[in-house]
């Protein structure tokens, strides 16, 4: 199904009281589609719009929604995400309660969550600039994990004020938004359905392979829960494939040709760890992920790497882009984050 409309809504902003308001709301729950899922769009559309236009997260709904009452599509959203909304019969969401919503809504794990939350206690960025990043295309959702849960000081990133100028602090943040998006390579490399013969190749809009991802930052590996099997791409195997309910550990190392070789011994001492902790289990198909920068190195080196890393049982993964591309992408979105509204 396509062009689809699931929501629609009119807004402006209340310069007086600090807030958006709502004079339309209609959303729809086609059969098609997940259940709220129009009501979830437009929820994230408003915001968002919130955000954007410099309103302090509160929403207002007129009296052309409703009466003047929160929507009960949002009432009955609201109450399946576990968040309270306590002023359904003035039309009012709280700032603490559409933070909350906004944060449920863009799927954040348990443990992102609570960094999220800390770094709100500690004044350093705000969870809703976090969700904003997110629904407007700057980072995504995965990516955002690795960076708040495997960065030192992910609020640097978040908000981009490391200036290339201070060039230490720069390329230690521009390190960090490499992995991110080297693993976010992987997601989407595994998520990718390829259907027809030899002659042609199909890709299908929404026919993407069903799996879990999560992030471990004691090791910077990116888990995937296998909920059908997953072909396991970049590696020098024809074909590997992990059953349904098996995992794919894979641990990110975005490192350059130079780097690859002068911390090959910590990335295997820290996959040997890695294997340990998760159990040598037959669920538990265990990778290393470097970028194509791999493929440059001497012959007798990439033998000796790989030799050593299927020694202890863990695959290479070597992803088909440069570091140096990467680092192009990752400059660029941080200089996007430079200019979010704070």
């Amino acid at each position: 199904m396509r062009d689809a409309v699931l929501g629609l809504a009119v807004v402006k902003y209340g310069r007086r009281e600090d807030l958006l308001v709502v004079d339309v709301c209609l959303t729809a729950d086609p059969p098609q589609f997940p259940p709220h899922s129009g009501t979830k769009i437009v929820m994230i559309s408003l915001l968002c719009e919130a955000f954007k236009c410099g309103a302090k997260l509160e929403i207002k709904f007129t009296e052309n929604v409703e009466g003047g009452r929160v929507p009960f599509a949002v009432y009955k959203l609201a109450r399946h995400l576990g968040v309270t909304l306590s002023h359904i019969d003035e039309g009012h969401i709280s700032p603490a309660e559409a933070r909350q919503l906004f944060m449920v809504l863009t799927g954040f794990s348990a443990a992102s969550s609570q960094k999220l939350m800390q770094l709100a206690v500690e004044e350093k960025v705000s969870p809703e600039r976090v969700c904003f990043m997110v629904h407007n295309g700057v980072w995504e959702l995965p990516e955002m994990e690795s960076i708040l849960l495997g960065s030192g000081q992910p609020e640097r990133i978040i908000l981009g004020t490391s200036l290339p100028e201070v060039r230490a602090l720069y390329l230690n943040d521009l390190l960090f938004a490499r992995a991110a998006l080297l693993g976010s390579f992987l997601d989407r490399k595994l998520a990718r359905r390829e259907r027809g013969d030899e002659e042609q190749v199909l890709e299908l809009e929404g026919d993407a392979r069903r799996f879990g991802i999560s992030f471990d930052p004691a090791f910077y590996a990116k888990i995937y829960s296998a909920e059908e099997p997953l072909l396991v791409p970049w590696i020098e195997e024809d074909e590997s494939w992990v059953p349904a309910g098996g995992r794919i550990v894979a641990m990110v190392r975005a490192r350059t040709v130079a780097d690859i070789e002068l911390h090959f011994e910590d990335d295997l001492a820290t996959a040997a760890k890695m294997m340990e902790s998760y159990g040598r289990q037959k669920e538990n198909f265990f990778y290393l992920l470097y970028p194509r920068d791999f493929r440059d190195l001497p012959q007798d080196v990439k033998e000796s790497i790989t030799e050593s890393l299927r020694g202890i049982g863990v695959g290479p993964m070597i992803c088909p882009e440069m570091a140096e591309k990467l680092d192009v992408d990752a400059a660029k979105r941080l200089e996007k984050a430079r200019v979010i509204r704070r």
